[in-house]
């Protein structure tokens, strides 16, 4: 079985939108709200061909010069190494007309990571670009973007792909199929944590100690022993976020009582344990800490003072709502 990944995204509400404004009349900004590292990154290149070529074909000589980032016309960055001498780069770049076809595109994947500074200087071409620019920009969501660089820009809001999907690419590569649900259920329909899941024991080690964390954490004492752990480490700590919030998710299912199916496969035992420290207001509460927890990782707080505020909300819910 073989899954194309590029088709499941054209049959994706976000790629028809970008598609339409292709024949009906582009726009100059564009941005592209994505949880999926590999989806974004996707679907960012497959715009930038849909842009030169009706049909997006994948095939055609264009098509494939964008694939492999040899087309003179298309210029790709990743906003997490951007600096400002790399704006000015682009600013003046940008001033300088297409060479092979009518448009420059611009590809600006994880750009809720470019600095406040490097974006400000972004807004001198963002705002008021020549005609024949057009700047994509790749974000997980809009944490870490300025409102100038939100609010001048169509926002396109790109569908993950489903479980079975997820289950399809994984199998589609090599994996069986009881593992790949496995990683299509605790990733959450990230194809990337999927992938590293299946790949990485690191990662699905990660995952097991989050369950211990949930199991072990009893009070404020504890934290420290499980704060200065790899869990937490700045490199880590998103994806440990990631695994908290889907056991946290199958926590509220439980003490609210829905029949949703659980994302955590064959947990059942550890989940009702956790479950018992939990009320659905507690499990809630607990839920939009780590959201919270995420926007100030965004915003370059440091993750053991943002995962020790956390892990404290965790605690202070569960005392509040016992």
């Amino acid at each position: 079985m073989t899954f194309d990944l590029t088709q499941a995204i054209k049959r994706r509400s976000a790629y028809r939108t970008f598609a339409a404004d292709c024949d009906g009349g582009l726009g100059h900004a564009y941005l592209v709200y994505c949880e999926d590292d590999v989806v974004r990154s996707v679907f960012l290149t497959l715009a930038a061909q849909r842009i030169f070529c009706k049909n997006a074909c994948g095939e055609c000589d264009v098509c494939r010069a964008i694939e492999e980032k040899n087309y003179l016309d298309v210029k790709y960055f990743d906003g997490a190494d951007m600096k400002v001498p790399d704006v000015d780069a682009l600013t003046e770049s940008a001033s300088v007309r297409p060479v092979m076809g009518d448009y420059k595109v611009y590809l600006i994947n994880n750009a809720d990571k470019l600095s406040p500074q490097a974006q400000n200087k972004l807004l001198k071409t963002y705002e008021e670009p020549p005609k024949y620019v057009v700047i994509l920009l790749g974000a997980t969501n809009e944490n870490g973007l300025l409102a100038t660089i939100k609010s001048r820009a169509k926002k396109i809001h790109l569908e993950e792909l489903t479980p079975q999907e997820v289950v399809d690419y994984l199998v589609s590569g090599g994996a069986d199929e009881k593992s790949a649900r496995t990683a299509a259920a605790i990733s959450d329909g990230k194809l990337q944590l999927a992938d590293d899941f299946l790949t990485d024991p690191k990662i699905s080690d990660r995952y097991d100690r989050c369950f211990g964390l949930m199991l072990d954490l009893n009070n404020s004492s504890q934290i420290v022993d499980w704060l200065y752990t790899d869990l937490f480490a700045k490199e880590n700590i998103l994806s440990t976020f990631d695994f908290l919030e889907i056991i946290l998710s199958d926590v509220l299912k439980k003490t609210s009582g829905s029949t949703a199916p659980f994302k955590n496969v064959g947990r059942d035992f550890d989940l009702t344990e956790i479950a018992k420290k939990f009320s659905p207001q507690s499990a809630s509460a607990s839920l939009y800490a780590l959201n919270e927890g995420r926007k100030k990782l965004y915003y370059n707080v440091g993750a053991l003072s943002v995962a020790e505020g956390v892990l404290f909300d965790m605690l202070e819910a569960r005392y509040k709502w016992q």
